[in-house]
Parts: C-alpha cells; structure tokens; sequence
C-alpha cells in the first residue's frame, strides 16, 4: 500500500496542487503498469490524501528504464521490508521458481 498526503511521522499534510490532473494520471499510470490495483482519493481534516493498494498480480512484472542514452532495459525489484531492492538477473529465475 502506498500513501499519498500522510507524512513519515503519520501526520495527515495532504497532497497539493491540481488534484484533478494528478488523480487522471496517476489513475492512468497506475492501472496500466499495475493491473489490478485499488486507488482512491479521500479528505482527512479538509486536507486530500490518495490511497493505491496493488493487488497481488499472478505473474512477475518488469521496470522499464530509459538510461542516459535513451536505452531501454528491463529492471525486476522485490520488496524486503520497506525497501524495494533490484534482484540481479543470478537469481530472478530462482525467485520466479519460489514466487510463481
């Protein structure tokens, strides 16, 4: 679950600028690279805040990056506690194994 609008500290500071921009893109953004998944948007204390929980997907999904020289390259991150830490090509088909 991600969170928009809360602070490290968990105190409600909202997320400013176009809230209607924002929520179009990151709605749009979201779904595309992340089916399926659950965004809403909500007020807390008169200020808004944005909620995105991506569901458990059934299959492994890549980044992809754009280097410098406007290289693509595909990326695969698996979370460990609160970080996400890139898995090196050595042991993705290993993880997949286990994962899936």
């Amino acid at each position: 679950m991600v969170l928009f609008g809360i602070s490290p500290e968990n105190e409600v500071v909202g997320i400013g600028g176009n809230l209607d921009s924002m929520q179009k893109t990151l709605v749009q953004h979201i779904r595309q690279k992340f089916n399926p998944s659950i965004i809403c948007f909500d007020k807390i204390n008169d200020s808004e805040i944005c909620v995105i929980d991506i569901l458990r997907w059934n299959k492994p999904l890549y980044l992809e990056t754009i280097d410098r020289n406007g290289q693509k390259s595909k990326k695969f991150y698996i979370r460990s506690g609160n970080t996400s830490q890139e898995l090196g090509l050595d042991k993705i088909g290993g993880y997949l194994k286990n994962r899936f």
